[in-house]
């Protein structure tokens, strides 16, 4: 249960929640730390807040979703940088050997120097991708 959530809104320290409750402050921590209320419990948090219990577990539910899309939006944003260091590190790697590749094959080095340019300007494109999704998300 995301009763902290509901609590933090409120301004209500712990303590307070379990005064106005009549809820042992312990039991508001272990529910807080997501121990399983009983039903008095439920019921002693739903008169505290002011609500219904179908409305405190409605509310207490979408705070439930709201906790799973942040998390996966967070892992989402992790994998595109993970992503990102990937292609760069690839980058790295597939140039150096056409480069090395190149000076033992006595070739011209403007091809090098292009493919290099050209990889770069879409590493720079997918970095700039990343930090304006990055500004979204904050906003």
């Amino acid at each position: 249960m995301s009763i902290k959530k509901l609590r933090l809104e409120r301004g209500w320290s712990q303590q307070q929640l379990a005064d106005i409750s009549g809820i042992s402050g312990r039991t508001i921590q272990r529910i807080e730390n997501g121990a399983n209320a009983g039903l008095d419990s439920q019921n002693a948090l739903a008169a505290a807040f002011g609500l219904s219990l179908s409305d405190l577990q409605i509310k207490l539910s979408s705070y439930a979703k709201q906790d799973v899309e942040e998390k996966m939006d967070e892992q989402v944003n992790s994998l595109n940088w993970k992503g990102f260091f990937i292609h760069l590190a690839v980058y790295m790697a597939v140039i150096s050997w056409i480069a090395a590749l190149s000076h033992m094959m006595d070739w011209s080095s403007d091809g090098v120097l292009w493919a290099a340019l050209v990889w770069a300007n879409m590493l720079l494109l997918h970095l700039l991708k990343l930090i304006n999704k990055s500004e979204a998300d904050d906003q």
